[in-house]
């Protein structure tokens, strides 16, 4: 009996080392359909994630409150709606993703559990090829720009996973020694990189883009890491015959963006943004509005007085601004500054080792990006989202044993490499 509970406790807490590939692996099957991850995988996850919280409540509260604060005044604001299906329908995906955060944290607490969830970030990027070539090879899906490459139906949720795949590759590949898996990784890692940019996708392309020029400036493997882009370079530069059209075709369908006739003054999220701040700050409303919002993640056809038709917000601070005022952004920022103390403060009681080092580098780069992509949109594309916010857990949680023994033993010593 014993035995059965353990194994059953054991299954419990693996399922979330392979939360990143369950999820892109939702989203692959449902790129031959014409939806994301359904209202059914929805609940599954919120059971499996509840389940989860409450075997460590007292660790994961302790962790960060500011999150079941946030969580709790978005419960509170949720009956105050014109829309519940939708609210609750965005509140739960965001409920799911944000908890993967105090969750890592309570279950990833050793490297040999931390390398467990890397590999499933292995598997993120082989699902994300295979999705890739086989939607695109035979016409599968949308293309939202009104080019001709198609890469499932739920596009953008896979295309963020494949950004964030690749840019936890630091953390992956020191654990990779065999050269036939780590041949296989690069190459998947390049066709991902291709088919990023092939989509036009500003923010899936920045992503990369963005978090390894963060990286560079604080990694010491600056060489290791210069020859690889180096090499990535010289490859796609010698198969640039291969997928020219294609490029060419999709920059055209998105030449408003990337052209010489862009005009940031005319970009929607711009505009929305300008809106919130008018209709929550500038405008003469109730300070009731301000503080506290309302319609939370109900903003289609509300916002700009209906100016935007059946847009909905995209950037995330503009949703929650809208959506739950004031006390809602604070307390959503507060997560954040939480998690950074923490880092700063576990940071003094780190053994003097490399991984060690680049487990930070990557945390403060996925910290970063996590903030820029937020300005772009995402909030409830569960996928990536959930990839983050676990891996920002799962660090802390290696992190805190070091501080918790610091903290018992304040003579050990810490920096013995």
């Amino acid at each position: 009996m014993l035995s059965q509970e353990y194994t059953y406790k054991k299954s419990m807490v693996y399922g979330l080392y392979l939360v990143p590939a369950i999820m892109i692996g939702f989203d692959v099957l449902r790129s031959f359909s014409s939806k994301g991850i359904g209202t059914s995988e929805m609940f599954l996850f919120l059971l499996y994630t509840i389940a989860l919280t409450v075997k460590a409540f007292r660790k994961t509260l302790n962790f960060n409150p500011w999150v079941y604060l946030f969580f709790a005044y978005l419960l509170i604001l949720s009956p105050y709606t014109s829309h519940h299906e939708r609210t609750y329908r965005n509140l739960s995906w965001l409920i799911i993703s944000i908890s993967m955060l105090p969750l890592g944290y309570a279950y990833i607490r050793d490297i040999y559990q931390f390398r467990k969830l890397n590999q499933s970030i292995f598997w993120v990027l082989i699902l994300f090829t295979a999705n890739a070539l086989v939607t695109s090879t035979l016409g599968i899906g949308e293309n939202p720009y009104g080019g001709a490459l198609k890469m499932g139906a739920f596009i953008y949720s896979v295309l963020y996973s494949g950004s964030i795949g690749l840019l936890l590759l630091p953390l992956l590949l020191p654990y990779i020694k065999k050269p036939i898996p780590k041949i296989i990784l690069y190459g998947v890692s390049v066709l991902v990189f291709v088919f990023l940019v092939l989509s036009m996708r500003r923010t899936a392309m920045g992503i990369p883009v963005i978090g390894y020029f963060i990286y560079f400036f604080f990694t010491s493997y600056k060489k290791q890491i210069a020859s690889i882009f180096l090499i990535t370079a010289t490859i796609l530069a010698l198969t640039f015959p291969f997928y020219q059209e294609i490029l060419m075709d999709q920059f055209s369908a998105r030449e408003n963006v990337f052209g010489s006739e862009y005009n940031v003054e005319e970009e929607l999220r711009w505009l929305e943004t300008l809106a919130v701040v008018n209709e929550r700050w500038l405008d003469d409303i109730p300070w009731s509005r301000t503080l506290l919002g309302s319609e939370l993640f109900n903003s289609s056809e509300r916002y700009a007085g209906g100016a935007f038709g059946r847009r909905p917000l995209h950037v995330d601070y503009n949703k929650i601004l809208w959506g739950a005022g004031l006390i809602g952004m604070l307390l959503y920022l507060a997560i954040y500054a939480d998690m950074v103390i923490k880092l700063i403060r576990y940071n003094k009681y780190l053994p003097d080792r490399r991984y060690y080092k680049e487990m930070k580098n990557i945390f403060i780069t996925l910290l970063i990006v996590s903030l820029f992509i937020s300005t772009q949109g995402g909030m409830f594309t569960v996928t990536f989202r959930a990839m983050i916010f676990i891996y920002f857990g799962a660090i802390l949680g290696v992190f805190s044993k070091f501080y918790e023994r610091g903290i018992k033993h304040p003579r050990m010593e810490f920096n013995q490499k």
